[in-house]
């Protein structure tokens, strides 16, 4: 079991037979202004309630962490910095009417449908959906809709240097949404926070690596 990963150099995982090359890379930052954090799938479920947990208020640097498995590059984790304490615990984040559950065959998440996935505000969220909503009173609304994907999947094309993680910050009115590429599927959230209980850090977990998120820690599956 190891409770950190790195966020300022690469953490080499030794496995029997293959090593596991963790390496971070400062992407973008989350705008905060609510201390609420929608995670969702922006083209389809852009109304996806926020987290419950209440989190710092302002700008946070956010780190993309990826895998260096045997044969391929995956995007493993990423992670959200409030501050560069210690993690001395982790919790799993959960919205409204959600139960944690730390099964690893039942861990809830936030889905993927189209392969884009974004961490926004709920302020951000609240004018995406106005935003669909509008377009749908409109009589060009798939061409409307069609061109907000195109801006997302621009921006994903478009790395800033070779190799760097793709994503895009999107502009909606004043709010800026942070929106990235994966697979479709359910991917959990956790909150660490330190000996005091303070949030430290939010991470979300692409399974790409063999790792289970406890309470106390990271345990190979």
């Amino acid at each position: 079991m190891f409770k950190h990963l790195s966020l300022r150099e690469t953490t080499i995982i030794r496995r029997v037979g293959y090593d596991i090359v963790l390496t971070p890379e400062r992407v973008s930052s989350l705008h905060l202004p609510s201390g609420k954090l929608v995670a969702c799938d922006p083209l389809s479920m852009p109304e996806t309630e926020p987290y419950l947990d209440d989190l710092p208020i302002g700008k946070f640097p956010i780190y993309a962490i990826r895998a260096n498995l045997r044969d391929e590059v995956r995007l493993a984790f990423i992670v959200i910095e409030f501050t560069n304490e210690k993690v001395s615990e982790w919790d799993m984040l959960i919205v409204p009417g959600e139960e944690k559950n730390w099964s690893p065959e039942e861990r809830s998440g936030f889905l993927v449908d189209t392969s884009y996935a974004a961490f926004m505000d709920e302020s951000c969220a609240h004018r995406l959906v106005d935003r669909f909503v509008q377009l749908e009173k409109d009589s060009d609304y798939d061409d409307e809709e069609s061109e907000f994907e195109k801006l997302l999947l621009s921006g994903l094309r478009k790395p800033k240097k070779k190799g760097a993680f793709p994503f895009v910050d999107v502009k909606i009115d004043t709010h800026t949404m942070f929106a990235f590429w994966t697979d479709p599927g359910a991917y959990s959230g956790y909150v660490g926070r330190d000996s005091d209980g303070k949030v430290a850090r939010l991470l979300f977990d692409f399974s790409a690596v063999p790792f289970i998120i406890s309470p106390r820690g990271f345990v190979f599956r």
